[in-house]
């Protein structure tokens, strides 16, 4: 796994997140982002809520593998 996988975190939001001095959320309820794991930190510190887990690398892989091949066999059999 590459070193900038090993730092990303994928954050959903429990409620929405805020800046001072912005009319709409910076972050959403419900929301998911792959975020820095120093940025979370910096997040939390904040005041911000939110689950955090670990990217899960391999299982994106096979996500995206597993959509090309549907999408592959899709075009062969219009042809």
């Amino acid at each position: 796994m590459s070193n900038r996988l090993d730092n990303t975190r994928v954050v959903t939001f429990k409620e929405d997140y805020n800046i001072k001095g912005r009319t709409t959320p910076l972050y959403s309820k419900g929301s998911e982002y792959a975020i820095h794991h120093k940025t979370v930190e910096k997040l939390k510190s904040l005041g911000a809520k939110f689950d955090s887990k670990i990217f899960d690398e391999k299982g994106a892989v096979a996500k995206a593998k597993e959509a090309f091949l549907k999408q592959k066999q899709k075009e062969l059999k219009e042809e």
